[in-house]
């Protein structure tokens, strides 16, 4: 399974609760990005990509959107 951008962005705002989510936001400009929430979009994106986002390397320590989306894409999980 694959996800595309509208879908990261919709999973990483359930997670953080927020709407204002884009494709530039870090956990440096969002009030709500904190070390709970890091595991909640974490969890989001291993239950909308069956179990595999957890084997990609350094995904934990993403603290942006683009950092996020271009880990996927290395992976082949992103459209």
């Amino acid at each position: 399974m694959k996800i595309n951008k509208i879908q990261l962005l919709e999973i990483i705002s359930k997670a953080l609760e927020n709407d204002a989510i884009s494709m530039e936001t870090s956990m440096y400009d969002s009030d709500e990005w904190d070390s709970l929430s890091q595991l909640s979009i974490l969890t989001e994106l291993d239950d909308a990509l069956d179990g595999k986002v957890s084997d990609i390397d350094g995904i934990a320590k993403a603290e942006s959107v683009p950092e996020i989306y271009r880990l996927l894409k290395e992976n082949r999980l992103i459209e």
